[in-house]
């Protein structure tokens, strides 16, 4: 008897898990649905005691990802239930078996999703900006993941850090926006043209710096 009331207990937190997981892929559709949410979106700033030491140990361990590649942004960011991923095209693969040039996949990564559980709104990032349509960047890959039938792949991006290893070959203006508070979530609006979100100039600095290194050995 025992057993089975184990059983049922597993069968209805599965059930309740996936109804959960339903309604909010619902909200979060609604809500990316509207091309204006992203003006009610905050973003985090990443601090300076967190970028330095984060961007010296990207530093170290990028190179030895499984997979490096050129890819161009090919679409919007999707939002689904607990993560978000965005569609790329492969320009050049620099090391790695991984997706053959002109192939088109979905880049994914552990730190992206839209938050909607408490205030404020977030779109968490990994302190990178979305990718922009026809914009090319340097990518770092860990796996293929299962893409559950789609027929466009999905990779997960090598995110054993707190910063997502994406980065735009081209230059942009990154703004840096004061916090008020005990957080460091900005309105998206104010820094929408950003490629990182960094509290400071030391910590923008450090990021900048790792891009600049990392796109001197895959130019």
């Amino acid at each position: 008897m025992r057993r089975y009331l184990h059983l049922w207990i597993t069968i209805l937190a599965l059930l309740t898990g996936a109804c959960f997981g339903i309604s909010k892929k619902a909200t979060y559709t609604d809500i990316s649905r509207d091309p204006s949410y992203l003006d009610t979106i905050f973003v985090a700033e990443i601090l300076e005691e967190h970028a330095v030491p984060a961007c010296e140990e990207l530093l170290k361990k990028l190179p030895g990802a499984p997979i490096v590649a050129k890819v161009t942004g090919a679409g919007a960011v999707e939002h689904l239930a607990f993560t978000s991923r965005q569609p790329v095209i492969v320009k050049k693969l620099y090391q790695g078996n991984g997706p053959g040039e002109g192939e088109e996949i979905y880049l994914t990564c552990n730190t992206w999703s839209l938050s909607l559980y408490g205030e404020p709104y977030s779109m968490e990032r990994g302190f990178v900006n979305v990718l922009n349509t026809g914009e090319d960047y340097l990518v770092f890959i860990e796996k293929q993941e299962d893409s559950l039938g789609e027929k466009t792949p999905v990779y997960s991006l090598y995110c054993n850090n707190i910063i997502t290893p994406v980065f735009s070959y081209e230059n942009h203006e990154n703004r840096i926006v004061d916090t008020i508070g005990v957080h460091t979530y900005v309105p998206y609006r104010q820094v929408k043209n950003n490629e990182f979100f960094a509290a400071s100039q030391t910590a923008l600095d450090a990021l900048e710096t790792l891009k600049g290194r990392l796109l001197e050995l895959y130019p």
